[in-house]
């Protein structure tokens, strides 16, 4: 049985906070245009890394790469890893009307 989404937000929120609120990514693949990459994503929880690329494919929808282990984003000119994590984020946490706490970046993204 599939998890609504509101379910799985609880579940990413809960294991985020367990990882103090940071993000590991790791760019698997650049297609040789440059305009796609994969990518995969851990945190760290008791010492141990726990990938969580079920809930950037399901909360954020994007596809799962089989052939590199990770998502796939198009898009080349900033930094994709941070962009992916700050939408996680801003999925994730509510921000303020006055934009002053900005839900997106309540996780703190860490390239590797």
């Amino acid at each position: 049985m599939k998890n609504t989404n509101q379910e799985l937000k609880k579940e990413a929120r809960k294991l985020l906070r367990q990882a103090h609120y940071t993000v590991y990514s790791i760019v698997r693949h650049v297609a040789p245009s440059g305009m796609s990459r994969v990518i995969d994503f851990f945190v760290i929880v008791d010492n141990k890394p726990r990938n969580i690329i079920y809930y950037m494919e399901n909360i954020l929808d994007y596809k799962y790469d089989k052939n590199y282990s990770g998502v796939k984003v198009d898009g080349c000119g900033m930094d994709m890893c941070f962009h992916l994590v700050y939408s996680l984020s801003r999925s994730l946490y509510k921000s303020a009307p006055n934009h002053e706490n900005d839900g997106g970046y309540r996780l703190r993204s860490e390239n590797i």
